[in-house]
Order: structure tokens, then C-alpha cells, then sequence
């Protein structure tokens, strides 16, 4: 048996366990194990902040995470963040949260933590399996998400901490729910607005096209003025001479209106 919370066996224990998940040293290959508190500085301005999550997920193994996810490893105090296992008893399953900063398109803007027999919230998509191998997320709880389109979200989740029942978060975090004595938080923030890209092709298309016209008005003139004073020769220009010059200019005037037409709808 098990001793109980509150001895000292179960404080010894405890920190025993803090003590060896605090040494986890990453495999090879391995993505960094995130541990949040240590990534955000209050001082920082939007501009320098982390980027809003893209995703959040929950893994079965530390050593499994997908390319571009970053694991919650360890609460706040540096013990296991393992939301599987039961009280003290070390089990052969384990649960952690990951998430990724990629894929911005869509951005994390709400979670919750909620019983298996409640209603889903409107708007919010289940968390049901490990990414890593399929198998159920959670077993008391199940977690939720809400993502929104990168361009219509005001704000959005750019951290999370795993936090022990008897800790207390930084400021400005919000506790969705608790699992196994610890605590879920998260910090969101304001969005910055997406910078649209600048359509430079079609600019450059614009301006070469306007250089191009300005250049032919210039010839059309010059020519119109040969044509009344003779040919290049400084001769008088003959049928055929005439007749060449009128198709080739009507030829250069066309091609040219067709890529003003074409650079205009943006090559559609």
C-alpha cells in the first residue's frame, strides 16, 4: 500500500519523484521537452511574444512527439506532468499535452476541461486519441478546443502550464479544469493583425506595362512625323513601306494591350 497524502513516506516519495523527473535528459533526435514557465518574460511586447498555438494535442510517450510539437513534460516546480497516472503509483501509461506553433492558418482560442457525460461545448472539437498512437487521451476527463481562422481571431492561446494543486500560477493564466492533483492553465493575448502580402509581380507588372505605353505614344509620334517628312532614308516612304509599318505597330499595340489586360486581372 501506498502511504498516505499528508506522512512523511508520501512527501519523501514525492520529492523523489519530482527529483528524477527534474534529471530527464532528451534522447537523441528528440524535440526539446517544453517546460513553459521558463519561455515567457512579462516585459515582452506582443512583437516578441511566442506565437499563438496552432494546435494542442496530448501524447502517450515522451519519445514519440510528431515534428514541429512541443511537449508540457514538467509542472511548474519541476515534477512529472503525466496526466494518466494515479496518485503516487507509477503506471506504464502516461498522458502529456503538446502543442505547435505551426499550421497558422487556424489558432487555438479557447480550451476546456470537462466530464466525460457533459454536453460538448458549441464551437469546440474533442480531443479523443494520443497524436502519437491513437489510443484514448484522457480517461476521467476529456479535452476540448476551439480554433478560429487566423484572420478573424482577436486573441489566441500561446501558453500552457501544468501546475501542482498546491502551487499558484503566474498572473493573468486561466484554469480550465484539474486532473490527477494538478492543474490545466493557459495564458492568451491579443492578436496582432495578419500583414497581408504585398502584391509586388503585379505592381512591377503595372509599372512596366505604363513604361511601355509612354514608350510606344513616343514612337507612334516620332513615326507619325517621319511619315509626313519621308521614309528613314530621308526618301518618301512607298505603298509597301506603309503598309508594314501600319501592321507592325498595330501588331506591337495589340500585344501590349494584352498584357495590360492580363496583368490587371492579376493573370487570371
Amino acid at each position: 500500500m501506498g502511504a498516505a497524502p499528508g506522512t512523511r513516506e508520501h512527501d519523501r516519495k514525492m520529492s523523489e519523484k519530482c527529483h528524477e523527473t527534474q534529471h530527464y535528459i532528451p534522447s537523441e533526435g528528440e524535440d526539446m521537452i517544453t517546460h513553459m514557465s521558463d519561455t515567457l518574460e512579462p516585459s515582452r511586447t506582443l512583437e516578441q511574444l511566442p506565437e499563438p498555438f496552432g494546435s494542442v494535442e496530448v501524447v502517450a510517450s515522451l519519445h514519440k512527439v510528431p515534428d514541429g510539437y512541443h511537449v508540457v513534460a514538467q509542472t511548474t516546480d519541476g515534477c512529472d506532468a503525466d496526466l494518466w497516472k494515479d496518485a503516487i503509483f507509477k503506471s506504464k501509461v502516461t498522458r502529456y499535452l503538446c502543442f505547435t506553433r505551426k499550421n497558422q492558418d487556424s489558432v487555438v482560442v479557447d480550451m476546456k476541461l470537462i466530464d466525460l457525460r457533459d454536453a460538448m461545448p458549441a464551437g469546440f472539437t474533442p480531443i479523443l486519441q494520443t497524436l502519437d498512437t491513437k489510443e484514448p487521451a484522457l480517461r476521467k476527463k476529456r479535452l476540448c478546443v476551439k480554433l478560429s481562422p487566423h484572420a478573424s481571431a482577436q486573441t489566441a492561446l500561446y501558453d500552457i502550464q501544468v501546475i501542482s494543486k498546491s502551487k499558484l500560477p503566474h498572473t493573468n493564466y486561466t484554469c480550465i479544469g484539474e486532473l490527477n492533483n494538478m492543474g490545466i492553465w493557459y495564458r492568451a493575448r491579443d492578436l496582432l493583425p495578419m500583414q497581408q502580402p504585398t502584391p509586388r509581380t503585379s505592381i512591377a507588372n503595372k509599372t512596366q506595362t505604363s513604361t511601355a505605353r509612354s514608350r510606344l505614344d513616343q514612337k507612334l509620334v516620332a513615326r507619325g512625323r517621319t511619315e509626313e517628312t519621308g521614309g528613314l532614308d530621308g526618301g518618301p516612304l512607298n505603298e509597301n513601306q506603309s503598309s508594314m509599318r501600319a501592321k507592325l505597330l498595330l501588331f506591337v499595340q495589340n500585344s501590349l494591350e494584352a498584357v495590360m489586360g492580363h496583368s490587371l486581372t492579376g493573370g487570371v
